[in-house]
């Protein structure tokens, strides 16, 4: 526990440093102990830049009766797949560097506006985007 602190974690590509041999020992060490440091190197390289996100829900909706009609799922589908929520979300997020996505407890990664809807992203618009993911994928 006082020995985290005083680990170079920049060095883990060094196969001789301190910090790769505890990373090749992790599954030894407690997940409580992990926790604190974890966190520190999370919210250190945190980003407070969000990227903003448009997605028209209605090409999506249109996307997935398309692929109903085939006997095929949209996400399956990839006449379908760029129009689908998914799709769309992806191929905004796919080009951003993964450290930009990366934000503070309580921030989110990105903010969304869905096209041709009225909607402030205060959190609500935001939990709707992960939920039509989440659909998306499951459909």
């Amino acid at each position: 526990e006082r020995v985290f602190p005083l680990v170079d974690f920049s060095q883990v590509g060094l196969e001789w440093s301190l910090a790769a041999r505890l990373c090749r020992l992790r599954s030894l060490i407690f997940s409580d102990l992990k926790q604190t440091p974890w966190r520190k190197v999370l919210s250190s390289t945190a980003s407070n830049g969000r990227t903003s996100v448009l997605v028209n829900r209605p090409k999506a909706l249109k996307a997935k009766e398309r692929a109903a009609a085939r006997g095929a799922n949209a996400i399956n589908d990839n006449n379908n797949l760029k129009k689908t929520i998914f799709g769309q979300i992806y191929r905004t997020l796919n080009f951003i560097k993964p450290s930009h996505l990366r934000c503070s407890s309580g921030s989110r990664p990105w903010s969304i506006t869905f096209e041709g809807e009225g909607g402030t992203d205060a959190g609500g618009l935001f939990r709707e985007s992960v939920s039509a993911l989440g659909e998306d994928l499951m459909d």
